[in-house]
């Protein structure tokens, strides 16, 4: 996953006022990653501060709700 399709896609879906996801919704949306490059992507950003661990299955978009777009 690189940090350009991330931040695009992510985007999209917290204009669409959705900013919790679970591992499976984010395998769906990067559906070419692998599961190895997805999970490491997937902490690339909560590393970066871009999203935070709500639980093993969820995760959540950092200022969500404020109609702040996603950035790296």
């Amino acid at each position: 996953m690189d940090k350009m399709r991330a931040v695009e896609r992510l985007n999209a879906f917290d204009k669409k006022g959705r900013y919790v996801f679970t591992t499976r919704d984010l395998a769906k949306i990067f559906h070419e990653d692998s599961p190895k490059a997805l999970n490491a992507g997937l902490n690339r950003l909560v590393k970066g501060g871009a999203c935070r661990v709500l639980s093993s299955l969820l995760l959540e978009l950092e200022g969500e709700g404020k109609g702040n777009t996603f950035q790296m």
